[in-house]
C-alpha cells in the first residue's frame, strides 16, 4: 500500500472502521460533495478539516499521513528505542541520586565532628 494519495488513505481508513462517507460528513460538518472530492483527490483538505476527519476516524493526523507506509514501523521502532533509553536514564538517575545521598551523609558526618 505504498504511495497512496491522501484521499485513498482516508477512504481506506474510513472503510476499515466500517464507516460511510455520510458518517464522516455528519460528524465533521464537511459537505458531502467536499468530502467526496477529498477522497477522490479532486480537492485539497485543510488541516482543520483533516483534524476533524482524524477525530471521527479515531486516528491521528500522523497515522493518516503515514498510513500504508513503512514509516509506521519506523515510528514504532523509534518509540521502542526511546522507551529503552528512558529506562536507562531512570536507572542512571537512581544511581546519581544514591551517590548524592551518600555524599550528603559523608558531609554531615564531617560537619558533626
Amino acid at each position: 500500500m505504498k504511495n497512496l494519495s491522501l484521499g485513498k488513505k482516508l477512504k481506506a481508513i474510513r472503510q476499515s472502521k466500517g464507516l460511510t462517507q455520510d458518517d464522516v460528513v455528519y460528524e465533521t460538518e464537511i459537505s458531502k460533495a467536499t468530502y467526496t472530492r477529498i477522497e477522490t483527490d479532486k480537492t485539497s483538505v485543510t488541516i482543520e478539516d483533516l483534524e476533524k476527519i482524524a477525530k471521527v476516524l479515531e486516528v491521528t493526523v500522523i497515522e493518516i499521513l503515514t498510513y500504508g507506509s513503512d514509516s509506521v514501523s519506523e515510528l514504532e521502532k523509534c518509540r521502542k528505542q526511546l522507551q529503552e533509553k528512558e529506562k536507562e536514564l531512570r536507572a542512571k538517575d537512581k544511581e546519581i541520586i544514591s551517590l548524592q545521598k551518600k555524599l550528603l551523609a559523608e558531609m554531615e558526618k564531617k560537619l558533626k565532628k
